[in-house]
């Protein structure tokens, strides 16, 4: 398993950036049957990674599987602040 983290602007060029980019590579598993489970985890995941404003993307690699996260560093604003009295 390879594992990355790093903090960037959308670009790439800032190393002080404003995005935290997670990268995963597995490998093929040992036993080549598929893991037992609900099969929700991803979705899940993608889930939470979007409520954070971010994005996720999974899926298949020649040599076995890589999932790669972007999320900002800053939270975008949800609340709708125009009726808030100043």
């Amino acid at each position: 398993m390879t594992l990355e983290l790093r903090a960037t602007d959308p670009d790439g060029t800032d190393p002080d950036g404003t995005e935290l980019v997670v990268s995963v590579v597995n490998g093929l598993g040992g036993s080549g049957e598929p893991a037992v489970g609900a099969g929700l985890g991803l979705i899940g995941l993608a889930e939470r990674v979007h409520l954070l404003g971010g994005a996720l993307e999974y899926g298949p690699t020649a040599s076995g599987f890589e999932l790669s996260a972007v999320i900002p560093l800053q939270q975008p604003v949800h609340a709708d602040v125009s009726d808030v009295d100043p």
